[in-house]
């Protein structure tokens, strides 16, 4: 009856221990100085946060898309995109709705409008109005494209940089929506 009992104790004592020591293995490696090591806390799982004396460093942790090769120097994967210059950004434009609205397109740069359309569109009515190419970009910049119809307005920020894709502007229900595609 007191062979149960031990054994648990036992078992519970070794695995306490054999933690402990994994958890030394963490902190600071095979030191034997009394200052206290640095810990690792994980809020997500793509938020790892490592403190070690007293810095802190915060990583990302790797995902398939993620994958980084900096073994001559340059970076392939989608941070590369970024930097990737690419003005080729159509704005697409789809009213899912039975009537026809008129719809005003107003791209600006750095607060000023450098382009501005209004179109009456057809109820499924679906096509490419506009390039942000059309604009003639010499370098990433970054655009807003503002939607309305009538008193309802939407908006969203694109760059011109190979993360971004085509820009959709949807209407429905009176209401234009702007999204974009993103690597």
């Amino acid at each position: 009856m007191y062979r149960r009992k031990f054994l648990a104790t036992s078992t519970s004592t070794l695995a306490i221990a054999g933690l402990a020591g994994c958890l030394d293995s963490l902190g600071g490696g095979d030191d034997d100085s009394s200052t206290p090591t640095g810990s690792t806390y994980a809020s997500t799982d793509d938020d790892i946060v490592d403190t070690t004396n007293g810095q802190t460093e915060s990583t990302h942790a790797p995902t398939d898309n993620d994958i980084v090769d900096t073994t001559d120097g340059r970076t392939d994967g989608p941070l590369a995109d970024e930097e990737t210059f690419d003005p080729d950004h159509p704005i697409r434009v789809e009213n899912n709705d039975s009537t026809t609205h008129t719809l005003t397109l107003r791209i600006r740069r750095d607060g000023e409008q450098v382009h501005s359309t209004t179109l009456d569109v057809g109820p499924s009515f679906d096509d490419v109005v506009y390039n942000l190419e059309q604009l003639e970009p010499e370098s990433i910049v970054q655009y807003r494209i503002v939607a309305e119809v009538g008193s309802k307005q939407d908006s969203r920020a694109v760059q011109t940089n190979a993360c971004f894709g085509d820009v959709n502007v949807a209407v429905s229900d009176g209401e234009p929506r702007v999204g974009f595609e993103i690597c």
